[in-house]
């Protein structure tokens, strides 16, 4: 059978339909709205303001501020304390006390007096729980360490490959660009050829298709671009409502 590019049209189009569909679902979901209310026609576009600088500034920032290592940094410190006072347990416990005591007798005869007191206790023998308690405290400490080192390589990670997708995503934006700007000049050509007769419909329409395309690729870099810069912040630990209103504005 031959496959004719006319065939593969209505399924491009519900293929595209259901790709909508989906992303404008899982916005909703993303932004606990109404669906209704992220329906692609009442969105609006965005773009990024001009701050060539910011992916090189955040491709160079330190990921502390990154909310996962965050995260595992204070369970990192959480299970350190933890170990220091399963360790501590092997220490004497001094306790200290006090009060004022009032005494009498039958005879109608009180006193009164101050009493303080130290105590010193150490357990001889707990059956080798609190060497098992220090042991798995210890053990908890480390696992902790371990996971906040994995999880520093894995944000590190990820936002390298964020910036490298930033420059990827930039110079596709350049090329959809400079192809734009060429089938555009094509398309004019053959419009004015078609008008003095020197082509015919059908070789304009090729080219107002070629160029629809092209328009259509330099949509999709940009917005790459986008999500590209975002993931990079994300990585960086600068994503934050305010650095979305710094970065992006609104296509008129």
């Amino acid at each position: 059978m031959v496959w004719r590019n006319w065939d593969l049209v209505p399924a491009e189009r519900i293929a595209a339909a259901s790709q909508l569909d989906a992303g404008e679902h899982a916005l909703a979901l993303l932004v606990g709205v109404d669906r209704e209310r992220t329906r692609a026609a009442r969105l609006r576009g965005v773009r990024l303001r001009s701050a060539a600088q910011e992916p090189e500034r955040l491709a160079a920032a330190p990921t502390e501020h990154n909310p996962e290592v965050t995260q595992a940094e204070r369970a990192r410190d959480a299970a350190d304390a933890g170990g220091r006072a399963a360790s501590a347990s092997w220490l004497p416990r001094l306790e200290a006390g006090g009060g004022y005591l009032l005494f009498g007798s039958t005879a109608g005869e009180f006193t009164a007096e101050w009493q303080a007191g130290v105590r010193l206790t150490y357990p001889l023998f707990t059956g080798g729980s609190r060497s098992g308690a220090v042991r798995r405290a210890q053990a908890q400490a480390d696992a902790a360490r371990e996971r906040y080192r994995l999880t520093r390589l894995a944000v590190d990670t990820e936002r390298d490959r964020a910036a490298a997708a930033v420059r990827e995503q930039r110079a596709r934006v350049e090329a959809s660009a400079t192809a734009v700007r060429h089938l555009e000049e094509v398309a004019r050509i053959e419009h004015l050829a078609l008008d003095a007769g020197a082509r015919t419909q059908p070789d304009y329409l090729r080219a107002e298709a070629e160029l629809r395309r092209a328009r259509a690729a330099l949509i999709r870099a940009r917005y790459d671009e986008i999500a590209a810069v975002i993931r990079l912040a994300r990585a960086a630990g600068a994503l934050s409502a305010t650095w979305l209103d710094e970065m992006l504005e609104t296509t008129p």
